[in-house]
């Protein structure tokens, strides 16, 4: 009895989570469509109910194999006919293999009524038939960067190239969307969110355990540091400062110690760390600007959401003022949103410290160039 009773309770545990599953919410509009026109229902296990930051596939009526993937939040961010395999995409991720398979997805089931960005693939071999039918996620796939215009992919099989085609490196083109609905989108369900979260009640708050063998000494006197990755450059990264406080390691919050607070507040999870009220200024592609006003917690969890990776900077100090650079990044869909922080150097030790940041959404990846003044990387000398 006891049994059959556990049972019915882990049924009822499926269904209410595929019920209330947040895969049920998509990145874009393009994507809700898609799941319209091909007739997936998220969330119904009678569907599908794909678990969240997982890659799921299922057969279309027609019987070709589609893939649905979602971010760790649950929220879709992609949904195609697979021509990649995991290892391709985990060991070089780029924006070109989501394009790809909703391209394709869409020249077979006319998803979105514009389809003229498709004429911008130029094939060397082969087609979109030759995509479509032959199975390529199953085959060895290479991809070269053409002098940084053309992404050029070829499918392998047996040391014979199946299929081989160039992609221009258009940002909008490869996210199948313009920037500017990209931007209204993010603004909107961030504003959701943010009203969502202030109606959650916190039930308690939480102090992280820090390993003291993962400190290391840091150039400041008297202080550590946990090292986290950096992006592009060790400046931009997810350190987290400490001190010894009564030989215990503590998250530095100290005036005396401006940038490495900052960084702090940027990057700990540890509650005991003073949360930021922030004002966002957007400056939007249209040269239209949006405010909204949130916590950090609350951007950092809905960036965290989608599917990206935050990284940060101190760039200025004056006796009043400090300034930094915040990187949210999503390498898997090649974009970055840039936060300009500016806090007065008095809000650093406050209770309920306030900042303001300009916020610039859906940038290409950075060149070194354009972070403070370093060189860029070789370009590809791949040939076309």
């Amino acid at each position: 009895m006891m049994k059959r009773k556990r049972g019915l309770l882990i049924i009822l545990c499926i269904a209410l989570y595929c019920t209330h599953a947040p895969a049920q919410t998509f990145l874009n509009g393009k994507l809700r469509r898609a799941a319209e026109v091909l007739g997936i229902t998220i969330g119904d296990s009678a569907n599908i109910c794909p678990q969240p930051g997982k890659t799921v596939r299922m057969k279309a009526k027609d019987g070709h194999t589609l893939c649905l993937r979602t971010t760790p939040g649950g929220v879709v961010e992609h949904v195609g006919i697979p021509l990649f395999n995991d290892s391709v995409r985990q060991f070089s991720p780029l924006p070109v293999y989501d394009f790809m398979e909703f391209a394709l997805l869409n020249w077979r089931y006319k998803v979105m009524p514009n389809s003229l960005y498709l004429s911008k693939v130029v094939f060397r071999h082969g087609g979109w038939e030759t995509l479509l039918k032959d199975g390529l996620d199953l085959c060895e796939c290479s991809v070269s960067n053409y002098d940084d215009r053309l992404y050029i992919l070829s499918w392998l099989r047996d040391s014979v190239i199946v299929a081989q085609a160039a992609i221009p490196i258009d940002y909008e083109l490869l996210n199948n969307d313009s920037r500017r609905n990209m931007e209204r989108d993010f603004v909107r369900q961030l504003a959701d969110f943010a009203g969502e979260q202030a109606e959650v009640k916190p039930t308690s708050s939480s102090t992280a355990v820090v390993n003291e063998d993962d400190l290391c000494l840091y150039g400041t006197e008297g202080l550590f540091v946990i090292y986290g990755e950096t992006y592009i450059l060790d400046e931009l990264n997810q350190n987290v400062y400490y001190t010894l406080d009564d030989v215990s390691p503590t998250i530095v919050v100290d005036s005396c110690h401006p940038a490495e607070t900052l960084a702090d507040m940027m990057m700990a999870t540890d509650e005991s760390v003073p949360d930021i009220t922030l004002t966002l200024d957007f400056h939007l592609s249209d040269y239209s600007r949006q405010r909204l006003s949130l916590s950090f917690r609350q951007l950092k969890d809905f960036c965290h959401q989608r599917g990206c990776k935050l990284y940060f900077a101190c760039r200025e100090l004056t006796d009043k003022l400090i300034r930094g650079t915040l990187i949210v990044s999503n390498r898997l869909r090649g974009y970055n949103h840039l936060v300009s922080i500016n806090m007065p150097r008095e809000q650093l030790t406050a209770t309920r410290p306030e900042a303001v940041a300009n916020v610039y959404l859906y940038i290409p990846p950075i060149e070194k160039p354009k972070l403070f003044g370093k060189e860029p990387n070789a370009k590809s000398g791949a040939k076309w």
